[in-house]
């Protein structure tokens, strides 16, 4: 399926949102309450979500690599990095800054990724 720029830019921008929602929540969920915190999770996402994104699309279109084999190492990528960033910067340590980027890649990935495909391709 051939699209648009903008098509593109609509579906990266719903991937975003919805990795910010549920990673937010589910650091609600995990016991984050500091406003600061939620900033640091949400610029994290903002690095880290496009960029994924626009690599995967790269994978999807370009190569004739199976699209899971660069999905599962761009977030292993995105889980490290994003540990990196929480354990640098986040004051909630409740839960350990690896395992909290874990867990909310994790909800991301298995929650976020359906609804996409569900809305794009309804």
């Amino acid at each position: 399926m051939i699209m648009t720029a903008g098509e593109a830019a609509l579906i990266f921008l719903l991937c975003l949102v919805l990795t910010e929602i549920l990673e937010l929540g589910t650091a609600f969920l995990l016991g984050v309450r500091d406003k600061y915190d939620f900033a640091i999770i949400a610029l994290a996402n903002v690095l880290t979500n496009p960029a994924l994104n626009v690599i995967l699309s790269f994978f999807a279109s370009l190569t004739p690599v199976p699209i899971w084999l660069p999905f599962a190492v761009l977030e292993i990528l995105v889980v490290l990095v994003e540990g990196a960033v929480y354990k640098k910067y986040l004051d909630f340590r409740k839960v350990p800054p690896y395992l909290m980027a874990l867990i909310l890649n994790v909800v991301s990935c298995f929650i976020g990724s359906p609804l996409v495909y569900l809305i794009v391709n309804r």
